[in-house]
């Protein structure tokens, strides 16, 4: 099934969206990790709508294609952002995919209000504390100078380590251009999930998580102590998948998820 690429106006930013599946199938919002876009989902969503999901992968302001909301949003105002785009599509209630950052957006939304989420299946939760938290909410917008090429060419490096062999041609470039596009808002998301008390966050969810991770993912460790620290948790630590686990196993974290989708809201 084709994905459908359109836009929602919300107050003054424009909200880029890809949906897929069947107009009435059971809805299923994807969060991307930052400075992405949707497009990092774009390899679940065609085995999502084949089981009946209606899935839409937005970008979150100022990633992809969808414009910013302000010079310091915090995970409240990307979660606010989601709710009016869920109002616009009328969709009372949906399950949520949420990856790094976008896992932190879909937390922030399941404590704001549970009743409009199902159950969140998250990779990479983003239980952030200490010198990584401080990192993360002073992380510096990028500086554009004649100089730029060679963090560019340092971030292309970091990217291809990152990736599977077999994904990296594919996602780093990808990721690359998602970077420019975000321009002096690259660092917003990882400024958001910083600045945000993540142990409280994550306990005050009572939904139904699956929280995932493989062995290179690079919060993996984060990942396995959130059980400990979620109300209602399932953890899933899956061989040596990595940040680009999406691309590399779309079939198989797709039927893990739907599942866990099936079974813990039943």
């Amino acid at each position: 099934m084709t994905v459908q690429r359109s836009y929602l106006a919300v107050g003054d930013a424009q909200v880029h969206l890809r949906s897929t599946g069947p107009v009435d199938g059971v809805p299923v919002l994807l969060l991307h990790q930052v400075p992405s876009s949707g497009a990092m989902f774009e390899a679940i969503m065609a085995p999502l709508a084949a089981l009946g999901y209606r899935a839409t992968a937005l970008d979150l302001p100022g990633y992809g294609m969808s414009d910013p909301i302000g010079d310091l949003p915090s995970l409240d105002d990307y979660a606010a952002l989601v709710t009016a785009v869920l109002d616009q599509l009328d969709i009372p209630a949906t399950h949520v995919i949420g990856h790094h950052t976008g896992a932190g957006v879909a937390l922030a939304l399941a404590r704001a209000l549970p009743d409009r989420v199902g159950a969140l299946a998250l990779w990479g939760v983003p239980l952030i504390e200490g010198d990584l938290s401080v990192e993360l909410a002073t992380e510096a917008a990028p500086d554009f100078t004649a100089d730029y090429a060679t963090a560019l060419a340092a971030s292309w490096t970091t990217w291809w380590g990152l990736c599977d062999a077999s994904t990296a041609p594919h996602v780093v470039p990808r990721n690359i251009a998602e970077v420019l596009l975000s321009d002096l808002h690259r660092p917003d998301g990882h400024r958001a999930v910083g600045r945000e008390d993540t142990v409280a966050l994550v306990s005050a969810v009572t939904n139904p998580v699956l929280a995932m991770c493989g062995s290179n993912e690079m919060l993996h460790d984060e990942t396995v102590a959130s059980i400990e620290v979620f109300p209602n948790a399932t953890l899933a630590d899956i061989r040596d998948l990595g940040i680009d686990a999406f691309d590399v196993a779309p079939d198989e974290l797709t039927a893990l998820m739907h599942d866990f989708f099936t079974t813990s809201t039943n």
